[in-house]
């Protein structure tokens, strides 16, 4: 059953007011961090901006602080893989989201859609940045629909919202948790805000897809956020001469390049047979087998998808063994289960070499066939569910789906996001670290 409310833009401020009044929220804060995720942002699409002066709160807000970097996203770049990442603070074999699709019991649940959504925010809880920082005292605010399980304060779904999305109004959907973002911010000192605040901004992914990365519909939509954070950006300038405020904008993934082919998935069932579920992501498509078959079976199975001229990468896992396969190479990695790695980290043998864990691999390794697809990929098998086989299509194909932006493959224009900070610095500026 979907529940959808009536909430405000004075909702997360009169909860939260609420509960301080009623001593549910004790203490001060002694700093606060702010991330603001856009949804479906690329590297390029926001370095091009920037250089044309067509954001010039963002580059103000961020730029005098310190660069531009860069974060790449996990495989599949889908929102409910890196979200479910960036939010659990784990890669894709800890948090089990393999896609914004899953089955469960044969049964096929889509979180895109509002239906199905709560399935999404029910994996959520537990193991993630609202019910860590819970654990410690902290108090967070999520401004996003759906996305935050175990937060402080959240944003229901409202009627007005979901008219609004029915109907195309984006501009509405980001400008109302912009407006409440600002309006919490103003309705109590800023030693009493939250210690983290999470929200994210969907226009310019819905419009990307829907009209393309670079139509002029995604870009306003972009500069038109630019806009809308000029007055949240004073008042956080403001609050730091008295309260540590960290800022912090990505993205979950960027758009592939222009698409030119679409793979009928009549096709792909031809190939794999009719006891089989595929999901379709679009950029990329997972199979899962009736009955495991043998690797003699995959290895056909494979060739047969890489005769399909708009499919440009099969992968699929036996036992603790993962095959890669395109036209160009050839290459296989063994996954070792008792070997120590980080904790976000796999230990593997590329190519019956030395072992290495997935977070230290040699970049001639991590950058065959794309930017970090061995790291991603063996992150993406070792997954609870993970599927059989995968197929990726060349940068120009998609398997059959509506719109004309596309995501979910390993390209570098879907994998490599923006990372910008205020009063933050990375570690380590030279290296291009993972989402979560």
């Amino acid at each position: 059953m979907l529940i959808i409310s009536c909430a405000t833009r004075q909702h997360v401020a009169d909860e939260y007011l609420d509960k301080q009044q009623k001593n549910i929220i004790l203490k001060h804060s002694d700093q606060t961090t702010i991330l603001f995720l856009i949804d479906g942002l690329s590297y390029s699409t926001l370095t091009s901006e920037l250089k044309a002066k067509k954001l010039p709160h963002l580059k103000r807000f961020f730029l005098q602080s310190g660069p531009l970097l860069k974060v790449h996203s996990v495989f599949p770049t889908l929102t409910y893989t890196n979200i479910s990442g960036l939010l659990k603070e784990a890669p894709v074999f800890l948090t089990g989201s393999i896609g914004n699709k899953i089955f469960e019991k044969n049964h096929l649940i889509d979180f895109e859609s509002v239906s199905d959504r709560n399935h999404f925010t029910k994996r959520m809880h537990g193991h993630n940045i609202f019910s860590r920082l819970n654990e410690k005292n902290k108090y967070t605010v999520s401004l996003d629909y759906g996305l935050g399980a175990d937060a402080t304060i959240s944003t229901p779904l409202d009627l007005q919202s979901a008219y609004s999305a029915s109907q195309t109004d984006y501009r509405y959907l980001d400008r109302k948790k912009i407006d409440g973002l600002e309006t919490m911010l103003l309705s109590t000192q800023p030693e009493n805000w939250p210690d983290f605040i999470f929200i994210h901004l969907v226009g310019v992914d819905f419009l990307s897809h829907s009209q393309g990365p670079q139509s002029k519909a995604a870009i306003e939509q972009l500069r038109g956020i630019d806009q809308d954070l000029e007055r949240v950006f004073k008042i956080l300038k403001k609050a730091e001469r008295k309260h540590s405020v960290i800022s912090v904008l990505t993205a979950d993934h960027g758009f592939a390049p222009q698409i030119k082919e679409k793979i009928p998935l009549k096709k792909l069932v031809q190939i794999v047979g009719h006891k089989t579920q595929i999901l379709n992501e679009a950029r990329m498509a997972a199979f899962f087998y009736e009955h495991e078959p043998k690797e003699p079976e995959l290895i056909k199975m494979a060739l047969d998808l890489l005769r399909e001229k708009n499919i440009e990468i099969v992968s699929f896992k036996v036992g603790e063994r993962v095959r890669v396969l395109s036209r160009a190479h050839e290459m296989y990695f063994d996954i070792l289960k008792n070997y120590d790695c980080h904790p976000g980290a796999i230990a593997m043998v590329v190519n019956a070499g030395e072992t290495v864990c997935s977070d230290q691999l040699p970049l001639e390794t991590n950058n065959l066939f794309y930017p970090f697809f061995i790291e991603n990929l063996v992150s993406y098998f070792n997954a609870e569910k993970a599927p059989d086989m995968l197929a990726i299509p060349f940068p120009s194909a998609v398997f059959d789906s509506p719109g004309v932006g596309f995501h979910g493959g390993p390209t570098e224009a879907e994998v490599i996001v923006p990372l910008l900070m205020r009063n933050a610095k990375s570690p380590t500026p030279e290296k291009i670290p993972p989402l979560w």
